[in-house]
């Protein structure tokens, strides 16, 4: 699946992407009344939802399954790459298991609703994901200047902790420079992703 183009600036609490008016509109209602959803938009396709994505960083992707043109789970998986940090729920007709292993393994969503739907449980899992969502609110950071490095401890015969010549030498290596410094370290590549 293709990245975006051009990196989003602003933030969405959540997008809801449903073809079936009466059920987007139903769903907008229970969202209303959401402790953390106050901003949101709705998308009726995926192509209106991915312009949505052009120019907002969005907490929570809402998306059902049945979508003419592209499918919900391949939706979700277009946004697994190109906004990872965003959390995925996925609205189905009915509790497939081969659909259901690819939301998880392919779109790696967080959740999966079964129709119908029931308002309160849709609020609970929305407000939840939101609220422990990675993306930061709007308040005008600038992250540009951000940097990950990778680099590898010294072997320093089984030892760790920050005792250890290898992380000493590492960490004299890399605190030149102006600024603050935040040292990230970790052994799963999706970790010091998600981090950065």
């Amino acid at each position: 699946f293709p990245m975006l183009e051009t990196q989003p600036t602003s933030v969405l609490d959540l997008v809801l992407v449903d073809d079936d008016e009466a059920a987007r509109n139903s769903l907008a209602v229970v969202l209303e009344g959401s402790e953390f959803v106050s901003r949101y938009l709705l998308a009726e396709n995926t192509k209106e939802a991915r312009e949505i994505l052009k120019t907002h960083r969005v907490k929570c992707v809402v998306c059902s399954e049945a979508l003419p043109g592209e499918s919900g789970v391949d939706f979700l998986t277009f946004v697994s790459d190109a906004q990872p940090q965003s959390r995925r729920v996925l609205i189905a007709d009915l509790a497939d298991g081969e659909l259901l292993s690819k939301a998880i393994n392919s779109a790696k969503v967080d959740h999966v609703f079964i129709k119908p739907i029931d308002g309160s449980d849709f609020r609970t899992v929305t407000n939840g994901l939101i609220r422990v969502s990675s993306i930061a609110d709007d308040d005008g950071t600038d992250f540009q200047d951000f940097e990950v490095k990778d680099w590898l401890l010294a072997d320093s015969g089984g030892q760790t902790g920050l005792g250890d010549t290898g992380v000493l030498e590492a960490l004299e290596d890399i605190t030149e420079g102006d600024g603050d410094l935040v040292l990230v370290v970790d052994d799963l590549r999706g970790m010091r992703d998600l981090i950065r």
